[in-house]
């Protein structure tokens, strides 16, 4: 279930790639924002069907990104 907050990356084969924060959900369609920093939404409208929750997966990746390792 995708609620506001997750962080979701939308479904193989789909555009646009990447990882982001569901920022609302309404009528089964999400806003998409930044994980960080300002509240800019980036995709709006984006079907819930077509995301994929994958919070494990980003946090993976972010621990091995240089900007976590300088921490």
């Amino acid at each position: 279930m995708i609620i506001a907050g997750n962080i979701v990356k939308i479904k193989e084969g789909k555009t646009p790639q990447g990882y982001y924060r569901v920022t609302s959900v309404r009528g089964g369609k999400a806003n998409l924002g930044a994980i960080f920093g300002r509240r800019h939404i980036y995709h709006k409208g984006v079907p819930v069907e077509t995301l994929q929750e994958c919070e494990r997966e980003w946090y993976a990746n972010w621990q091995k990104s240089d900007t976590y390792q300088c921490m």
